[in-house]
């Protein structure tokens, strides 16, 4: 296991109310990574998908200065009152030409827009001398362009885009591999996945999340693990003796598995599963036709690997585009109904139990 990062260290032991300022902070170690060493952010800033052109050429772009907590007070209008905001973070902007620009960054961690953020931002930025450009730093679009405010073009810059900046910036300052480390163990972005070698540390996330998705789909269906510990050891026990890292719940198993000299990320539904519901291959695949599964899922007799979908390990370099794939997996076998005898059969025998233990 890699030590904890500094930043997650002094995240820890910070004193906080009921809940965790964790967009603050992170907004505050990004800054600091950014005053030692500006590189990565300047990569990243190519990065950032905006609705129309870009306001600026991110590769004229020298130096970076930034500002976090940045208060913008209620202005009066002729028209209307614009209340009052705080900026996560300010980065004043020098280009190659002696040019400045300033944008405003509302960042993101695990929460939405509250009370139209976005709106009072482009409010206050139209009434700049010189309006600042804006954009959100986030796992995923805060709002779609489509409702945006209608005069200010707001960008949309990815953690994960942010997390490859930070890995293609050779010799950056040690402090953003640092905030690198700790935006992987917040679950806010992530490392590049090994595409050459099964690495279990690495690997083992995407499982992590893959197991979260499905308890998310089928609250009810016990194909999860309840508690995380109990998904490594299992699946770390599995490398070990046969070397597939692979989790399964009910009649599904996921995870990396080698096949004629190379590694695959797989997912599969058997006919087999812990509860002992009674699922008979050939009656699961007919099912599966006639429902419309793709015929990207092999069908087969075989008991543990009914229907199976796989694709190489070096498909995918990212945490996110891994866990991704396996999500359109689940999501097309919930569309398609594919677990439904299963959970039939688990509720007839959850039903035969409390029958049972009636007086």
């Amino acid at each position: 296991m890699s030590r904890q990062s500094d930043f997650g260290r002094l995240f820890r032991k910070h004193v906080f109310g009921d809940q965790e300022p964790i967009e603050n902070y992170t907004s505050e170690a990004l800054a600091i990574a950014i005053e030692h060493d500006d590189r990565p952010m300047r990569r990243a800033l190519a990065g950032i998908v905006w609705p129309t052109s870009s306001p600026f050429r991110a590769t004229d772009v020298a130096r970076i200065v930034p500002k976090t907590q940045h208060f913008l007070p209620a202005l009066d209008g002729p028209d209307e009152r614009v209340r009052c905001g705080y900026l996560d973070l300010v980065l004043e902007l020098t280009f190659t030409d002696g040019g400045t620009a300033t944008a405003w960054v509302e960042v993101k961690v695990d929460t939405g827009e509250h009370g139209g953020q976005l709106d009072i931002y482009a409010k206050h930025a139209r009434r700049q001398p010189h309006p600042p450009c804006v954009f959100t730093l986030s796992k995923a679009e805060v709002r779609r362009f489509a409702q945006h405010p209608k005069d200010l073009a707001i960008g949309w810059l990815s953690w994960e885009v942010l997390a490859r900046a930070v890995e293609q910036s050779v010799g950056a300052d040690r402090r953003w591999d640092d905030l690198l480390t700790f935006l992987n163990e917040e679950g806010i972005a992530w490392r590049s996945l090994p595409a050459d070698r099964v690495d279990p540390e690495a690997h083992l996330k995407v499982l992590m999340e893959v197991n979260r998705q499905i308890a998310a789909r089928w609250p009810s269906g016990e194909m999860n693990f309840v508690r995380s510990g109990a998904l490594r050891t299992l699946a770390l026990n599995h490398f070990k003796a046969s070397s597939r890292l692979v989790a399964t719940g009910g009649p599904l198993t996921y995870g990396l598995v080698p096949d004629n000299g190379g590694w695959f990320w797989t997912i599969t539904v058997g006919s087999t599963n812990w509860q002992s519901v009674p699922l008979d291959p050939t009656q699961m695949i007919c099912e599966a036709d006639q429902a419309g599964l793709s015929n990207r899922w092999q069908r087969t007799e075989i008991r543990s690997r009914t229907l199976a979908l796989e694709v190489p390990l070096q498909e995918f370099s990212s945490y996110e585009s891994a866990t991704g794939w396996f999500s359109a997996a689940l999501n097309e076998l919930d569309e398609k109904g594919i677990l439904n005898r299963f959970l039939r059969g688990l509720e007839t025998k959850r039903r035969a139990a409390t029958t049972r233990d009636q007086p």
